[in-house]
């Protein structure tokens, strides 16, 4: 529990930075900034850390969309994005079509609940596995990266969740990825896609 508090205020800090950062130029701007959003993420209302409201409200995010925070906010500091664009874009079809298999069932929209897959993730381990190779070998390095940190996190259960499923997507993180997708669909002559995301 403590371990996913402390998740959570790092998390909420990330994603106010993110929201922010873009105002900012310099590299002690960015670094008064980020440490501003980790203080306020830490006020204490009514004997609890916004924070804690922050993971009340949304829940846990999978390990994707922590560390892929975490690359968003390093390609800040270095004002160039870790990931490529065609890179996110190929890691965001791939997480598309994993929510698509998910999320429909999760409704009551099919007769077969993947989600149960998670518990006992031989199969989905597999897929994962396979992605990543073909990310690698794409010489994606970097998603390959956020999907070896999901397994890892994974195997030592770093998070209250037994499934593999809560490692690997989340709601806000499909709904993100869908956003990538229609953002590289823009048509040629319109405003540059903005880069940003790790």
């Amino acid at each position: 529990m403590i371990l996913e508090i402390w998740m959570a205020w790092a998390v909420s800090a990330l994603i106010l930075f993110l929201l922010l950062q873009k105002r900012t130029v310099k590299l002690w701007q960015k670094s008064t900034l980020l440490l501003c959003c980790l203080g306020l993420m830490a006020i204490l209302v009514d004997g609890l850390p916004l924070a804690a409201y922050w993971r009340g409200f949304f829940g846990d995010l999978s390990t994707i969309t922590q560390t892929w925070l975490l690359f968003a906010a390093i390609g800040a500091f270095r004002s160039k994005p870790l990931m490529a664009p065609a890179e996110r874009v190929t890691l965001a079809v791939w997480l598309v079509i994993l929510g698509a298999l998910l999320y429909p069932a999760s409704l009551g929209l099919s007769i077969i609940d993947p989600y149960q897959w998670g518990y006992q993730p031989v199969w989905l381990t597999l897929a994962v596995v396979v992605i990543g190779i073909q990310l690698w070998w794409r010489k994606y390095w970097w998603a390959t990266l956020l999907l070896a940190c999901t397994l890892i996190d994974f195997q030592h259960r770093m998070t209250e969740s037994n499934n593999l499923w809560d490692y690997l997507i989340d709601p806000a993180l499909w709904i993100y990825c869908f956003w990538i997708l229609l953002r590289s669909r823009r048509p040629e002559g319109s405003a540059p896609i903005v880069q940003h995301g790790g």
